[in-house]
């Protein structure tokens, strides 16, 4: 993701995660303690995301 969002920006993934993502998501992300409740919801797949989105959320 972190990658992604560099290569819209036109930065540098090291950049991205320095300058845009707080440190402490950063460490929730990487230690994999994040809830998923969205995506484990039912409704997940009318919730209006498109399908990058939808993609992108399984792996959080």
């Amino acid at each position: 993701m972190i990658r992604i969002a560099a290569d819209e920006l036109g930065n540098t993934p090291t950049v991205c995660r320095s300058y845009y993502v707080h440190p402490a998501i950063m460490g929730i992300i990487e230690s994999k303690s994040l809830p998923n409740k969205m995506y484990e919801d039912a409704g997940m797949m009318q919730s209006g995301l498109t399908a990058s989105e939808k993609e992108a959320m399984k792996h959080i």
